[in-house]
């Protein structure tokens, strides 16, 4: 399995001006132009006081000494308070600061918390920071699956960093994924890197499986699923019925291969003839051999033996 991973660690700039001029404005217009006294002035002002943006803003420059005597610890105070208001590059921040340990105690639990909220409300760089810390599992326990959720948040957020390494991740399988892998979608305008490391994420899965690691085949083929990903539903229906990572749950299995039979899966389709024919509560022979037939049309073996042996 690939290893890597380097931590964004990127203090991000002040939050982009807003269509409206405001106090806040006429501040940033004077950082720009490098007076920071009337920045200060004005971000510091009991109008801003309360001013997320503003108490970023003041965080940013006393961690970086600018304007002002450069103090850590206040900073990390100013970015608490933007953050616990809810301004994602306070919360990215404050995540960094923890995880690095300016101005603060370091605390990687802590760095985990903060970036895990600005990653779930949207933060790239944050979705990039989770994904490279659970796939790496030196300062965490190691969730590559999890890992990956945040990768992908991250590259359709258009973070580089995490496109860059899926495209380096998947580029060994692209081959073998472009020529034996189902497409279940008809967009063709996808990007091939999103289509690949859709792709590859089921492989990933199917890996982890015969590894073995049933929860965490079970994370790499679930948002797949979600997507209508045939071949990962059947997955996670046969992890269901035979209780493999999960609770055993016939009736979550059950859904699964409906879904995935709908759409085309194969096995699906022969695990539902099979059990509307012989298991269910209620015996249904018809909807059994549609079924059954189903799988049977698309090539399935098992089935058309079944079949033959019907006529």
């Amino acid at each position: 399995m690939k290893k890597f991973c380097r931590i964004i660690s990127l203090l991000w700039i002040f939050a982009c001006l807003p269509a409206t001029a405001d106090s806040y404005n006429d501040a940033y217009i004077a950082y720009k132009n490098k007076d920071y006294a009337t920045a200060i002035s004005i971000w510091s002002s009991d109008e801003l006081k309360k001013d997320p943006r503003a108490l970023f803003s003041l965080g940013r420059l006393h961690m970086q000494g600018v304007g002002l005597e450069k103090d850590e610890a206040l900073a990390v105070d100013y970015y608490r308070e933007a953050a616990e208001a809810g301004h994602l590059s306070a919360q990215f921040n404050l995540g960094l600061a923890y995880f690095q340990g300016r101005g603060v105690e370091k605390n990687v639990d802590n760095a985990m918390k903060w970036w895990g909220k600005a990653a779930d409300a949207g933060h790239s760089a944050a979705q990039y920071n989770m994904g490279a810390l659970l796939w790496e599992g030196q300062v965490v326990s190691q969730d590559q699956a999890t890992a990956m959720k945040w990768f992908r948040a991250a590259m359709h957020s258009d973070n580089a960093q995490a496109s860059a390494f899926l495209q380096s991740l998947f580029e060994p399988m692209y081959s073998e994924l472009r020529e034996n892998f189902k497409f279940y979608r008809d967009d063709t305008t996808v990007r091939d890197i999103s289509l690949i490391e859709e792709l590859g994420m089921f492989k990933l899965g199917q890996q982890a499986y015969s590894q073995g690691a049933f929860d965490q085949a079970l994370k790499y083929w679930t948002p797949l699923a979600e997507d209508g990903h045939f071949d990962s539903q059947y997955f996670i229906a046969q992890l269901y019925e035979k209780g493999e990572g999960v609770k055993s749950s016939f009736d979550t299995a059950l859904s699964m291969y409906e879904k995935a039979a709908r759409a085309g899966q194969v096995d699906s389709q022969y695990r539902l003839g099979l059990y509307h024919i012989n298991e269910a509560p209620e015996i249904n022979r018809t909807l059994g051999l549609y079924w059954m037939q189903s799988a049977a049309d698309n090539g399935h073996l098992e089935a058309q033996n079944y079949m033959k042996n019907e006529s």
